[in-house]
C-alpha cells in the first residue's frame, strides 16, 4: 500500500488521539509551566515517586525513558529542592520525593485535574472524549 492513498479508521482514530494528546499535553506544560514550574513530565515523575523512592532504572518503565533521561530530569528537579538523590539499603542510587516535591505534586495534580476536567467537559464515552480533546478550546494556547 502507498503512503497516503489510504487511511484505515484504527490510523484515523490513532492520528486523532495522538493530536488530542499533543495538544492536551501542550496546554498542561504552559499551565504547569506558568503556575508551579515545571511541566507534565516532572509531574508524572514527581507523581511515580510519591509511592516511594525508586532507581533510575525503576523508572524507565513508568516513564517510558531510558535511565540516562532520567537521570538529567532528576539533576533539574534535585536543583530545585523537590527530589533528592540517595542510596538505597541496598546500595543503590535512588531518588526520593522530598516535602517541598510533596507539596508541589499536590498543587500541580490540582492544575492538571482542572485542566483535564475542562478538556472532557460534557465527554461520556471514548470518542466524545477525543472529539473534546481535539476540538477543546480551553486546550489552546494563549
Amino acid at each position: 500500500m502507498k503512503a497516503g492513498t489510504h487511511t484505515s479508521s484504527a490510523l484515523a482514530f490513532c492520528l486523532a488521539l495522538d493530536l488530542a494528546h499533543a495538544r492536551l499535553r501542550r496546554k498542561l506544560d504552559e499551565e504547569l509551566g506558568t503556575h508551579h514550574g515545571l511541566d507534565m513530565s516532572d509531574l508524572v515523575l514527581l507523581q511515580v515517586l510519591s509511592d516511594g523512592s525508586r532507581t533510575p532504572a525503576q523508572l524507565e518503565h513508568p516513564l517510558g525513558k531510558r535511565a540516562s533521561h532520567v537521570l538529567r530530569q532528576v539533576l533539574a528537579l534535585e536543583k530545585s529542592g523537590w527530589v533528592r538523590r540517595t542510596v538505597d539499603e541496598r546500595g543503590q542510587r535512588a531518588i526520593e520525593l522530598r516535602p517541598p516535591g510533596r507539596r508541589l505534586l499536590g498543587e500541580g495534580m490540582e492544575t492538571a485535574g482542572w485542566i483535564c476536567e475542562q478538556a472532557l467537559a460534557g465527554a461520556h464515552d471514548a470518542q466524545d472524549r477525543l472529539t473534546a480533546l481535539c476540538e477543546c478550546r480551553a486546550l489552546e494556547l494563549r
